[in-house]
């Protein structure tokens, strides 16, 4: 069992070794974003670039904006043979704080040639957010909907009605 042990721990620490030898031979990228506002749209242009003779065609590049429980994604965009490519969304998204601030984070992650690499943007939004709004009754919001809370009653209420209903069985029983 020892050895087994032993084996598990060495073969788990080859292959940490492996994955961070595999991250320090990629080149590093710079990302740079900019942003543009229509009227109907927000649009996140991405310049990619790298050190010389690699490639920055067709990379993933994954774009998140920032929201009250995470990150929400928005999109990937392939960057093409000049290294650059955009995203467009919704001019629809509230502001994520008082500022009526968009977090727009873009990440390269698990790319062959180049490291994990993130770069943030900060642009005002058209429609603030308001804390001080009540979040109405949602699976997601600290307020569970009257649905929810009416079966789980029930459904608790009768797993212990019928525990009381057995133990006064039992109690019964023995009285005879």
């Amino acid at each position: 069992m020892k050895n087994i042990i032993i084996s598990f721990l060495i073969f788990l620490l080859m292959q940490i070794a492996l994955s961070v030898s595999a991250q320090e031979e990629k080149e590093n990228a710079v990302i740079k974003l900019s942003h543009q506002q229509t009227d109907t749209t927000h649009v996140i242009n991405i310049v990619l670039s790298a050190g010389k003779n690699i490639p920055t065609k067709d990379v993933v590049v994954s774009l998140s904006a920032k929201r009250m429980f995470g990150m929400m994604k928005l999109g990937d965009v392939i960057i093409d043979s000049t290294g650059s490519g955009s995203l467009s969304f919704s001019n629809k998204l509230p502001g994520s704080d008082s500022h009526a601030n968009i977090y727009v984070t873009a990440k390269i992650e698990d790319d062959k040639m180049l490291k994990d690499t993130s770069a943030q943007i900060v642009f005002t939004s058209v429609i603030p957010y308001h804390p001080s709004e009540a979040l109405p009754r949602a699976m997601f919001a600290p307020k569970a909907p009257l649905w929810l809370i009416l079966t789980f009653t029930i459904l608790f209420g009768g797993i212990w009605f019928m525990y009381f209903k057995v133990i006064r069985l039992v109690l019964k029983i023995k009285k005879c």
